[in-house]
């Protein structure tokens, strides 16, 4: 596909939100994963369309593609919060496993949240259809692997922080 073929599909609204304004519609392309790959064969080097299309594969459960994408992001801006997130939503599915634990993703997870929450201290994170703050997934994953004491450290970040995570307020009760 061109990039021509890629204009195509979006959209231009004019006079959006109001006049004199030319809105670009890219909701097409949003759950195109193949225009995403055309996307990112024009611009390999795009941080966004990377991260785009990871999100889209851990969207529709495809961890391991999601998990490339993650690590291709990684390597060109290993400082962006949105890839960190993305790493650490990966990690975070691979965490679980039916009743399991597996205990080394979710360390994974916890470093990369770490480093989210290093670049941007109330940062939130999607845990399944929620946004929770970074901190809090922390401390739950801690509390999760039997480190009671991390995550009270953890949880009670989040409360000095003046989160309303109500999850890490109830941790810590």
């Amino acid at each position: 596909m061109s990039a021509e073929a890629l204009r195509e599909r979006i959209r231009e609204i004019p006079d959006f939100p109001k006049p004199g304004i030319l809105f670009y519609d890219i909701t097409t392309l949003l759950k195109d994963k193949a225009a995403y790959k055309e996307a990112i064969e024009l611009d390999p080097q795009s941080v966004e369309l990377r991260v785009a299309l990871g999100s889209l594969y851990l969207k529709n459960r495809n961890v391991i593609d999601s998990e490339v994408q993650a690590n291709e992001a990684m390597k060109l801006a290993a400082d962006n919060v949105e890839v960190r997130k993305l790493l650490a939503r990966v990690y975070l599915t691979q965490s679980f496993v039916g009743t399991t634990t597996v205990k080394e993703k979710a360390r994974a997870a916890i470093k990369e949240l770490e480093e989210v929450v290093r670049l941007d201290p109330a940062a939130k994170i999607e845990v399944g259809e929620q946004e929770m703050p970074a901190l809090a997934v922390i401390g739950s994953l801690y509390w999760t692997l039997e480190e009671p004491d991390k995550a009270l450290d953890v949880f009670k970040r989040v409360s000095e922080g003046n989160s309303s995570s109500d999850r890490a307020h109830f941790q810590l009760a």
